[in-house]
């Protein structure tokens, strides 16, 4: 008994295409995913290697992978290696094919090294449209409960004589906390 288990984590390197099995229909997705390796050689000098892997996504993952990724995106693949074997032509260094006497491709054994994933993890960051933008003056803000230093009924309106709000940003750029500077008027609509 041994343990098989790869973890690889980069960059998508083409638009995921899903196929299926001919036999039984399963979904399946070949991608192949670049991981980077940097380092300072002897000389002094930054040495940079890519290395492409193979993947193979079969049922859920195939699919989930084909519906929300696309080339360049971030992700972290979890599987096990595998090698198989597959019968091939044989070409020349023009790329023609070696052929026999009667004009048949001669096939050679041929062998591949993929990575068959378990669980695909999207590392992208969101999507700057949810990022922090600063509120207009007179424009309708919600502000967060904790956030307020008194009390006060959302949505509140921001005055236009001052600055009434200061962006505090926390550790997660996608996360913020906005602080009254000033008393403002809070304007309650009707109904509440």
């Amino acid at each position: 008994m041994g343990i098989n288990l790869v973890i690889v984590e980069g960059h998508m390197a083409a638009d995921p295409v899903l196929k299926t099995t001919n036999t039984n229909n399963v979904p399946v997705l070949n991608i192949r995913v670049a991981t980077n390796r940097k380092w300072t050689n002897a000389q002094g000098q930054l040495v940079e290697d890519t290395q492409w892997h193979n993947i193979v996504c079969w049922n859920k993952v195939a699919s989930t992978v084909a519906q929300y990724l696309h080339k360049g995106s971030h992700v972290l693949v979890e599987g096990r290696l595998q090698t198989r074997t597959f019968m091939g032509q044989t070409t020349y260094e023009n790329g023609q094919p070696v052929v026999d006497g009667a004009g048949n491709p001669i096939l050679v054994k041929r062998y591949t090294t993929e990575i068959v994933a378990s669980s695909v993890t999207f590392l992208d960051k969101k999507p700057q449209a949810t990022a922090y933008t600063q509120p207009v003056a007179g424009q309708a803000v919600n502000v967060a409960p904790a956030a307020v230093v008194q009390p006060a009924v959302q949505p509140a309106v921001i005055p236009a004589v001052a600055p009434a709000v200061a962006p505090v940003v926390a550790a997660d750029p996608n996360v913020v906390a906005a602080t009254f500077v000033q008393p403002v008027d809070v304007v309650v609509p009707a109904g509440v």
